[in-house]
């Protein structure tokens, strides 16, 4: 009976002289080593366990904001922990794509600038999504995203095309100012469609409040 070599485990497999690692099981594709902490297959970060300690949550952050200077960011189911930062005053010089990822606790795209098209298809923000004064240099897809706490663009600047088609607010979705200066939301609540919900402008007194 043979000897396995060193570092042989049950999730790699032995090709001529080449010992290669299993790769995640995401369906959507994914050429990243599966994580031994993985009950299901998947890398670190498609894993949803990876914010159970602070050195995996780290290495997930750490991953994602070097990844903005590429020019395809592909974060496509995605699991990410909760962070402090998020993505706060970061720039990604291409395109990024989000579609199908699941951010826990609160995440903050404050004052970051997205310089080519953006797309947030599919994803859910289980806490507040926070992209205050955001720049969107080109077209952004929020469609199908599911917001379960308040969706924050106060200040955001669009330069191209926003979609929201089908996306599911659970609270108060803010836009910005109104032309009295008043805040502009959309109030939305469980079941509505973004493209049914009534806008706003709430004073700042909390009164005469206009539909």
């Amino acid at each position: 009976q043979g000897v396995a070599p060193k570092g042989w485990n049950s999730d790699s497999c032995l090709i001529g002289s080449f010992i290669m690692q299993k790769t995640c099981s995401y369906s959507g594709g994914c050429l990243e080593p599966a994580w031994d902490k993985s009950l299901s297959g998947l890398c670190l970060f498609h894993d949803q366990g990876n914010g159970g300690d602070d050195e995996s949550a780290a290495l997930v952050w750490q991953t994602a904001r070097a990844r903005c200077v590429s020019a395809h960011a592909v974060f496509s189911g995605w699991h990410f922990p909760k962070d402090e930062e998020g993505f706060k005053g970061l720039a990604f010089a291409g395109t990024a794509v989000f579609d199908g990822a699941v951010f826990d606790g609160a995440v903050r795209f404050l004052g970051t600038v997205f310089k080519d098209f953006v797309r947030f298809d599919g994803a859910t923000f289980n806490g507040n999504a926070r992209f205050w004064h955001g720049i969107f240099e080109k077209n952004a897809s929020f469609a199908n995203v599911t917001f379960r706490g308040e969706a924050e663009f106060g200040g955001a600047g669009f330069s191209g095309s926003a979609l929201f088609n089908n996306a599911g607010f659970r609270q108060l979705a803010g836009f910005g100012a109104g032309p009295d200066g008043s805040f502009l939301a959309s109030w939305l609540y469980a079941g509505t469609n973004v493209s049914d919900a009534p806008v706003v402008h709430l004073c700042s007194e909390g009164v005469q409040l206009i539909v």
